[in-house]
């Protein structure tokens, strides 16, 4: 025998007293479960996140679902609108129409067309006397000056009453 015969014999032998030691030990017992363990924990863990991926998909399935119906239903909401819309301003058209407020004045106002007979033409002259009330107009510049007493006159009699009834609620 040669010494690689029995070396490769020794080996052997070493071998099978190592796999014995460790039948009787239980390490190789232990570590084949701990690789079943280990390949069920994976497993679990593989099943659970597919679960979970599905059960995303399902839920974020039934927010669009429910994200779309409100859009049908806010659709519908604007076409009602819309719809209540042109119907106000047909209604604010009729209303406004010349022919509907003469009608209304002429029934509910008593008003009428005026008669041939109904136009006065004023000329310059007439018409002075009508403002003033057959009173002969007064000259040109007189009338400022007048208008300008009155409006002192006026804010003088305000600043009067204003301070006088301040002073009767004073006492």
């Amino acid at each position: 025998m040669a010494m690689t015969e029995r070396a490769f014999v020794h080996e052997e032998a070493q071998s099978y007293e190592l796999r014995k030691l460790r039948v009787l030990d239980g390490t190789a017992a232990r570590a084949r479960a701990d690789a079943r363990r280990s390949d069920a924990v994976k497993l679990a863990l593989t099943v659970a996140a597919v679960l979970v991926y599905l059960l995303s998909l399902t839920f974020a399935e039934a927010k669009i679902t429910t994200a779309g119906g409100e859009i049908n239903a806010l659709k519908e909401q604007i076409a009602e609108t819309q719809n209540q819309t042109a119907i106000a301003d047909l209604t604010i058209g009729e209303k406004a129409s010349l022919a509907r407020i003469e009608t209304y004045a002429k029934e509910n106002l008593g008003m009428v067309y005026p008669g041939v007979n109904d136009f006065y033409f004023l000329d310059e002259g007439s018409s002075l006397v009508l403002a003033g009330a057959g009173e002969e107009s007064l000259p040109e510049e007189a009338a400022p000056e007048e208008e300008e007493n009155v409006f002192w006159q006026a804010l003088g009699e305000s600043f009067r009453n204003f301070f006088g009834n301040t002073a009767l609620a004073a006492d």
